[in-house]
């Protein structure tokens, strides 16, 4: 037993030699073996890397554990090349979440020539991570990335506790900006969130049929009791374009026809259901070319023209936003017609009466000077135009006290009587045949001179029509002007 001792003891010596001289041919050396670092921060520890060989060899570098407990460390480089004797500094990083648990954990770090696996180093170095807040975003996640008007935005927002005790009480402010400029703010206070346990909250924003269109942000704050960040993070989303410019379905024309007394109000709405604004655009009506005298719209059209026996108007709609409606009204009226056939029916009536009814009229001859030695004729004339006989017809007249009746008369002798400032003149007709016509004359003198102007007061004519009412009527004024 002896013997085979003091056979092998060699072997293991030489194997021991080699892996020293393994080790002495590559050097790795650490700034620090311990780190400490704050969750949510990036920290980081120099690595020399030293070859000891007396050629150029190229070495990869390591790290174990890749990943733990959500800590991801980095190498500057991983692979060198390095001349004989060469050495180089380096930086190894650590990136600490939010939601790290308080601990220290070992990461070997571990050079190995690419030429020979054997000469390699290894160091440790122990990463001590502390916590800033009990409580972090654990992640935070929306869902959907682009959203049409009309459709909702669920945030979901999950806050973790990683430690072993209650987390004191704290603020949950969710922001929804564009252009930084807020648009909706969600707030929650939460009490307490037990340890190693999580907590979802939850908030739907709504996306409206007018929002503003572009590339919004969530932000979302957690602050401790007295209002103070402590965690942060940042989402997006998009808001989809609906320019209805160029999607009709986007822009609807809707025509509304109220019907009244002989005219017919006509409305021509256009509404931007977009998000964006719109252009110009015209908006037409066709009608029938004869009723062009009975079209009366609120505003002009901007254009007009005549296409197979119809006028076409169109109207310029301005730009309109998100929302925005643009009315054009116009009247179908037959009113003018009915005035006009009125005022003729009113022409044709009076006309009517005019020629068919029964009149008189006072007339006389005298031209040139009125003096007191001049005879004047006055006549009457009197007509039974209507279709029926009249009867008991009494003709009465009346000359001031300014002239005197000449007793001579030229047709039906009247019956004179004196009376205050001057004398009447009555005339008996026992009856008027249909179109009959009697013309009854008398002359006066004036007792003076008269300069100017003569006038002599309304005839006036009684009958009894065909339905033996008595019925009144009298003629104008005579006006007799000295020539």
């Amino acid at each position: 037993m002896k013997i085979k001792a003091l056979m092998i003891l060699p072997f293991i010596i030489f194997l021991f030699l080699n892996e020293c001289s393994a080790a002495e041919e590559v050097g790795l050396h650490l700034s620090t073996k311990i780190l400490t670092a704050y969750t949510g921060e990036l920290v980081s520890a120099e690595i020399t890397v030293k070859n000891n060989q007396a050629f150029t060899d190229t070495f990869s570098l390591s790290i174990f554990p890749p990943y733990y407990q959500g800590i991801i460390p980095s190498l500057e480089k991983y692979s060198l090349t390095l001349g004989p004797y060469e050495s180089q500094t380096l930086k190894i990083y650590f990136e600490i979440p939010e939601c790290a648990e308080e601990a220290s954990n070992s990461f070997t770090i571990t050079v190995t020539s690419r030429k020979n696996e054997n000469v390699s180093d290894s160091k440790s170095l122990i990463l001590e991570t502390i916590r800033k807040f009990g409580v972090c975003i654990y992640e935070a996640k929306l869902n959907k990335q682009k959203l049409n008007p009309g459709e909702t935005l669920i945030i979901e927002v999950v806050l973790k506790n990683p430690s072993e005790s209650l987390s004191q009480p704290l603020n949950l402010q969710t922001n929804v900006l564009l252009n930084k400029e807020m648009i909706k703010r969600f707030d929650d206070y939460i009490e307490t969130i037990e340890g190693k346990t999580t907590k979802i909250v939850t908030h739907n924003f709504e996306i409206s049929k007018y929002q503003t269109p572009g590339f919004y942000t969530v932000e979302i704050l957690l602050k401790d009791k007295f209002g103070s960040t402590v965690n942060r993070k940042e989402l997006q989303f998009n808001v989809a374009t609906i320019n209805a410019t160029s999607e009709p379905n986007y822009l609807p024309i809707v025509k509304t026809v109220k019907t009244g007394l002989l005219v017919q109000t006509v409305e021509i709405s256009v509404k931007n259901e977009g998000n964006v604004p719109t252009t110009s655009l015209y908006i037409s009506e066709a009608i029938p070319t004869f009723m062009k005298v009975f079209f009366f719209p609120k505003k002009e059209p901007d254009l007009e023209e005549v296409k197979d026996n119809r006028i076409v108007y169109s109207w310029l709609v301005p730009p309109l936003n998100p929302g925005s409606v643009y009315t054009i009204t116009y009247e179908i009226s037959t009113w003018n017609a009915v005035l006009i056939a009125i005022v003729l029916i009113v022409i044709v009536v009076y006309s009517f009466a005019s020629i068919f009814s029964i009149s008189i009229e006072k007339k006389h001859r005298a031209i040139g000077p009125i003096t007191k030695d001049r005879e004047i004729t006055i006549m009457l004339e009197v007509r039974n135009r209507t279709r029926h006989e009249i009867k008991d017809v009494i003709v009465r007249d009346f000359v001031p006290g300014i002239a005197t009746v000449v007793e001579k008369f030229d047709t039906l002798r009247p019956t004179l009587r004196k009376i205050a400032n001057g004398t009447e003149i009555v005339w008996k007709i026992n009856s008027l045949a249909p179109g009959d016509e009697r013309i009854l004359t008398y002359r006066i003198k004036p007792i003076v001179d008269i300069v100017g102007m003569l006038k002599l007061p309304k005839a006036y004519l009684r009958f009894m029509d065909k339905k033996k009412e008595i019925k009144k009527i009298l003629s104008k004024s005579a006006y007799i002007k000295a020539g």
